[in-house]
Formats: structure tokens, C-alpha cells, sequence
């Protein structure tokens, strides 16, 4: 069975039916909401389907395009090699020898070649209120938020995330660096 949008709706639609018919049954209610119960199953039943899948077939559902909404301002960007190695070394200092052996030694930051690849997204002010003119979209911010996806680079992509970031640079007005997870699906 291929691994697509209607073969995970379809595995997890049992999911869904059960905890929305078991939750009011259920004993053991938490603060937490029927959202939360729901999330959990979820996860777990999308697990369970994805693991009769090849990574390949995972990174290829999970790297989809998603397509931004007009209010979120997106800026692809690459941060060149020598940049990460200046950084690195800046980090390397501060750590010192016993720092930098419990993160993995000297080299740990070289698990890519090439350049950095990732995007800056924001929040259009004009949309919001206090509108702003568009030509102060255009110019730096004050915040900026280093966003790293907690899936270990395993899966997903900027455009897959790219809701919850433009909710957190709307939110603390700041824009967001996420790093592009994947170089190939």
C-alpha cells in the first residue's frame, strides 16, 4: 500500500472514532482534553503506519509542499560553510576540552557539506493590528528566534512547519530562522 495522505487518513480514522466515542466513557479524565488524548493516539497510530514504510517513502510524504499563507513573509537563505566554522570555533572555545568531548569532539558540527540552507519567516505587520506600512516588513527585526526541529533531521521540512513558525513570530513579533531539514527526499 503506497504511503500518501489517503492511506494515513485511513489508518488513523479508526483512532480518531475510538477516542472520540471512549473519551467521555473514560474514568480518568485529565486537564489536559480531549485534544490531547486525540494527539497521543494519533502519534502513536502514525507510527505504527509509517513503520511498515521505507525512510524514503517517510521523507517523501513528510517533505510535501505546503503552500504559505499571504500574511507570512518567507526568505529563503544559505549561511555559508566558513561562517559555521567560525562559529564552531567560537563555540569550541567556550565549551573547552571537557565541554567539547561530551558533545561529540571537534568535529561534531560537520554531519553536512556545503553550505547552510534555511528560510527566515515573519508575519506581515499590515495584516495585524497596529498596522504597519509594507516597506517595514522589509527591515530588520529586533527578535529572531533560531527554531531547530526536535525530529533529529529524521523528517519534515520548512514548508511542513511553516504554520507553527509563523504562529511563534506573530505571537513574540520576531522572525524565525528554521534550518531546511532535509537536502533530498
Amino acid at each position: 500500500m503506497p504511503f500518501n495522505t489517503l492511506t494515513v487518513a485511513l489508518s488513523t480514522a479508526p483512532t480518531i472514532i475510538s477516542t472520540l466515542l471512549s473519551y467521555p466513557l473514560s474514568r480518568q479524565r485529565t486537564n489536559y482534553g480531549l485534544s490531547y488524548a486525540e494527539g497521543i493516539a494519533l502519534i502513536r497510530r502514525f507510527l505504527v503506519h509509517a513503520s511498515h514504510h521505507t525512510v524514503e517513502e517517510l521523507q517523501a510524504f513528510t517533505a510535501m509542499y505546503v503552500p504559505r499563507p499571504a500574511w507570512v513573509c518567507c526568505e529563503p537563505i544559505g549561511i555559508a560553510s566558513e561562517h559555521c566554522d567560525r562559529s564552531a570555533a567560537v563555540l569550541v572555545a567556550q565549551l573547552g576540552d571537557e565541554g567539547v568531548e561530551r558533545v561529540g569532539g571537534e568535529q561534531w558540527w560537520r554531519w553536512r557539506e556545503g553550505e547552510l540552507v534555511g528560510e527566515w519567516v515573519w508575519v506581515r505587520q499590515k495584516w495585524w493590528p497596529g498596522a504597519q506600512e509594507e516597506e517595514e516588513d522589509k527591515a530588520p527585526q529586533r527578535k529572531s528566534v533560531l527554531y531547530v526541529h526536535g525530529g533529529a533531521y529524521y523528517f519534515g521540512s520548512v514548508d511542513e512547519h511553516r504554520y507553527q513558525l509563523q504562529r511563534h513570530a506573530r505571537k513574540i513579533g520576531a522572525r524565525v530562522f528554521a534550518r531546511e531539514f532535509q537536502t533530498s527526499p
